[in-house]
């Protein structure tokens, strides 16, 4: 079987669902100043790639930690839109 990555790199400005907040990277500590390097990051629960789990929908339902990682592998297709348009 052949497996496909489908994650997206966090970045700043990365798409989120329309009236979640963006996506942002800030440098927090860096080499020169601070001697070792850490970033702040502030990112939407809704942006890049992203499976909603039950307790996003129901308020006692299961988190995504609670699944064995063998439930997000399967077969699948993939399809060309490329040629799409925005809203299409």
């Amino acid at each position: 079987m052949k497996i496909i990555d489908l994650s997206h790199n966090i970045i700043n400005n990365l798409q989120v669902y329309p009236g979640d907040p963006e996506t942002k990277i800030r440098k927090h500590c860096t080499f020169d100043k601070d001697g070792y390097m850490v970033n702040e990051l502030s990112i939407s629960t809704h942006c890049a790639t992203h499976i909603d789990a039950p307790n996003h929908f129901i308020k006692d339902g299961k988190g995504i930690d609670e699944y064995p990682i063998s439930k997000f592998i399967g077969k699948g297709i993939v399809i060309d839109v490329s040629y799409k348009k925005e809203g299409e």
